[in-house]
């Protein structure tokens, strides 16, 4: 005979399962964000630019990162979180792939605009299914945030560390198989 589950238990592994995605991906989309700048030197090195020029393209990224908080909140709100979540990461991905292969600085900055753009629709999709999906959204919250900084701690030490033993653009193609995994 078959046993069923009850809605409770049901419910409490669909919480579980949500509050582990989102932080597995919130560490993800920090991560994302804090490899461009640990590997700074470097690209820059590889390209021949400049100190100011290395830094105008980080902020190409930190700028798409931001502003595309408002357009997901919309975006979430008529397509659902998941829908939203799929095409962050699969666009983060698309991004950091074609990064690890751009030829110039000036396609790098197009490229980290771009990344930063899906990247940054993280946030209201994945704090929108933590309100739904939470029983204890504070302690869920924490787990995020938590990973969050978990993400932006080990950034720079897996770029670097790949970067050292392979190439900085290999750090970026993880970064892309890590998203396709996520998405």
């Amino acid at each position: 005979s078959r046993t069923r589950r009850s809605p409770l238990l049901a419910r409490r592994s669909n919480q579980t399962q949500v509050v582990a995605y989102t932080a597995v991906a919130h560490a993800l989309v920090h991560a994302i964000e804090f490899t461009y700048p640990a590997l700074l030197l470097t690209i820059e090195k590889d390209f021949g630019i400049t100190h100011l020029a290395a830094g105008a393209l980080a902020q190409a990224f930190a700028i798409t990162f931001g502003a595309s908080a408002l357009p997901s909140g919309f975006l979430v709100d008529r397509l659902g979180a998941r829908r939203v979540l799929l095409f962050a990461f699969l666009g983060a991905m698309v991004g950091a792939l074609l990064i690890a292969v751009t030829p110039g600085s000036y396609a790098l900055g197009v490229l980290l605009a771009l990344t930063g753009l899906c990247a940054g629709l993280y946030h209201p999709a994945g704090l929108s299914l933590i309100a739904r999906w939470a029983d204890q959204r504070a302690l869920a919250l924490s787990y995020h945030g938590v990973a969050g900084n978990v993400g932006m701690a080990l950034a720079p030490v897996t770029a670097v560390s790949i970067a050292a033993l392979l190439d900085w653009r290999a750090a970026f193609v993880f970064l892309a198989l890590l998203c396709a995994v996520t998405a």
